[in-house]
């Protein structure tokens, strides 16, 4: 994009600025607004994150640029101002800050975004299978915290997931910042509901609560429940519920209970399963009332009433995985979209069909 800034007094960028080649991948050098290109981060379903840097203040940024139009009514580009909008207006330190939205010369949008250093919570979990009690509850309260300041603005995540957390490096621990709006949900407003429904199931299977899966009912308790199943996944290395198809998955968070924290190994309270058998309850009603309330709860049940959720996490990332760590904004493996109709593919636990595992996880798109 071409600036005519006039304040701009230094050499002129934008002149010598490479042309994105037919493909669509920005290369170095090329201007994005204020900024310049400076490296890739990664990709996912719909979009491709860059680094970049404002060349006259040199400050560091990430560029989350939407890969194609696919939508002729241009909807696509409507969520992602959309997103832009939706994290801005709970203006939370445990969510990613978002500082421009834009258009490319060919049209797609772009957002400009926290370049973070650190990793997902996703891949932190690969390397170490769980968490201690004490670190898992730490890292959990922050991110209840932030859903907690995004429900307060009328917004639902609707997926949250551990690769839609980033454990940002925060001086000799880290911080959890809560990403990826692309498929939240607003109340009442009516102008944007096109914009994130689709009559179809939106999330990820692994953590969607019932009401998720007949897309229907989306309200904050819905995010509770994803919680519930993070938080099971962060004590145990597991989720609670597997199954080989999609319908059995379907079945298994409509109907079946969940497995005790104990049954998966891991020495816990009475106090600890209540709290995730409540996080997990099938009907919104029979969950707790609000995230603050899970905060409490959760104080309670791990003795961590006096951690403060602005503290960054009493964690360091796990050293044998720290060549793989990354900058960026969102989560681009794990980017959503609407699931398709429930069918009999294997799921997680057909060694044959790997893909839909990883769909299952939310690390490869739908």
């Amino acid at each position: 994009m071409v600036s005519n800034d006039p304040a701009d007094d230094g050499p002129d960028e934008q002149a010598d600025s490479p042309a994105p080649p037919a493909a669509g991948e920005l290369p170095v050098g090329f201007r994005v607004g204020d900024y310049v290109v400076t490296g890739r981060v990664g990709s996912g379903a719909t979009s491709v994150v860059y680094s970049g840097e404002e060349p006259r203040i040199k400050k560091r940024v990430a560029i989350k640029v939407l890969k194609e139009i696919v939508d002729p009514a241009r909807r696509d580009v409507a969520r992602v101002l959309r997103e832009a909008r939706l994290v801005n207006e709970v203006g939370h330190a445990g969510i990613v800050d978002v500082f421009a939205f834009g258009l490319l010369d060919d049209g797609r949008p772009y957002l400009v975004m926290s370049l973070l250093s650190g990793r997902s919570l996703g891949d932190e979990l690969r390397a170490r299978g769980r968490l201690p009690p004490k670190e898992a509850w730490v890292i959990a309260r922050d991110i209840a915290d932030a859903l907690a300041a995004a429900h307060r603005a009328g917004i639902v995540h609707r997926d949250l997931k551990p690769d839609n957390v980033f454990l940002e490096r925060h001086g000799e621990g880290v911080r959890p910042r809560l990403l990826d709006f692309g498929i939240a949900k607003a109340d009442e407003r009516p102008d944007e509901l096109a914009l994130s429904q689709t009559g179809r199931p939106m999330g990820t299977p692994l953590y969607m609560a019932p009401e998720q899966w007949w897309a229907r009912g989306v309200e904050p308790r819905t995010d509770q429940y994803a919680f519930g199943v993070l938080l099971f996944e962060l004590l145990t290395g597991r989720p609670p519920f597997a199954a080989s198809t999609y319908v059995e998955l379907l079945q298994a968070h409509l109907h079946e209970a969940p497995p005790t924290l104990a049954s998966r190994a891991f020495n816990a309270s009475a106090a600890h399963e209540a709290l995730v058998e409540r996080l997990l309850a099938k009907a919104p009603d029979a969950r707790f009332e609000s995230m603050a309330a899970v905060i409490a709860a959760g104080d309670r049940a791990f003795d961590a009433a006096g951690v403060a959720s602005s503290s960054p996490a009493a964690t360091t990332l796990a050293p044998e995985t720290r060549g793989n760590e990354r900058r960026a904004a969102a989560p681009t493996p794990a980017e959503s979209a609407p699931l398709p109709r429930p069918s009999h593919r294997p799921l997680a636990s057909s060694p044959r069909r790997p893909r839909e595992a990883r769909r299952a996880r939310g690390r490869e798109p739908w």
